[in-house]
């Protein structure tokens, strides 16, 4: 291990944390363990991007309880370099971060078709003003720099200021492109928008994305808030805002207990004396080939699968 990294790595001085302090911690470790059982038992073996953000945030945030206690139990130079230092601050907050961060993408991408060049420039962003203004303070510039010294941490606060407010600026881009898909195609119900990712069967359940993406663009800015501003807890309690915010609202995926698309319903379109209704069928299939079915009084025009694996068959019967 090099002696200079060590010695240039920050400093961790647990002796003056509060009560509070270690109550979070644990309260952050009970938490990330109990949501990390929880979304086992309802995912169990199915995994998608929403299920990785949720339990690896959890995970980083369980590890990095367990490496704070590590490093103010016994404190050593070395421990609290490589404990607190490198793998609380440079890697597991990071990890807690960047789960934050790409769920946005993924339940905008979900819900309406993003070009190539957006996502390329969302993803630069990211790892211009989150990674690379995080991570290379607590692995790579202590091998050249004192980072206790008054002339690092003049350079330092400025960088980390930066990169929470880069994150809350990301989280409003976000939270403009889903309020504007409220005024647009997610409500208006029209499927036939080139923008939109989603069958008209499954507008409810888009709708229900738009509106906890809302809620966690807000949370994850309050919670960036507290960790600049809150100096005692304010990590922890970002941490776990985050953790609660990414497994309940998407990983426990309540639209699924709330809206539960109906094997057969039967709505009816038209004006003062409509002629036609239409049956809408839900059938279980993972794949399907646009097809014409014909019988004595039902016609099947069309059939599009819903992002849940559900075919929904738009059918007209004659009257």
């Amino acid at each position: 291990m090099n002696t200079q990294w060590i010695k240039n790595s920050r400093a961790f001085d647990s002796s003056h944390l509060s009560s509070e302090f270690w109550m979070m911690i644990y309260i952050l470790i009970v938490s990330s363990a109990s949501i990390i059982i929880h979304s086992f038992v309802i995912n169990a073996r199915k995994w998608n991007t929403v299920r990785a953000c949720a339990e690896i945030s959890s995970f980083a945030s369980f590890f990095g309880g367990f490496m704070i206690i590590s490093a103010s139990s016994k404190p050593t130079s070395l421990k609290t370099a490589i404990c607190y230092d490198f793998l609380w601050n440079g890697l597991c907050l990071l990890f807690v971060q960047l789960c934050d961060a790409f769920i946005f993408l993924d339940r905008l991408k979900a819900i309406t078709k993003l070009s190539r060049a957006k996502q390329v420039a969302i993803h630069t962003y990211v790892w211009l003003v989150l990674v690379l203004t995080w991570i290379p303070t607590f692995t790579i510039v202590p091998f050249f720099f004192d980072t206790n010294s008054p002339a690092f941490l003049k350079v330092y606060y400025p960088a980390m200021l930066f990169g929470a407010w880069g994150i809350i600026a990301f989280n409003f881009y976000f939270t403009f492109e889903f309020v504007r898909l409220i005024d647009t195609h997610v409500f208006s119900m029209n499927r036939t928008s080139s923008e939109i990712n989603f069958t008209s069967s499954s507008a409810r359940w888009a709708q229900l994305i738009v509106w906890k993406s809302i809620v966690h663009c807000v949370t994850s800015s309050l919670a960036n808030l507290l960790a600049i501003y809150l100096p005692t807890c304010g990590v922890s309690i970002y941490e776990l805002l985050i953790i609660l915010s990414l497994h309940f609202l998407f990983n426990f995926k309540v639209e699924n207990h709330l809206f539960k698309p109906p094997s057969a319903k039967t709505r009816v379109h038209g004006t003062a004396a409509p002629k036609r209704s239409q049956l809408v069928l839900s059938i279980p299939l993972s794949k399907l080939r646009k097809s014409l079915v014909k019988s004595n009084k039902v016609v099947v025009a069309d059939a599009q699968i819903s992002r849940n694996g559900q075919m929904y068959v738009d059918a007209q019967e004659e009257k």
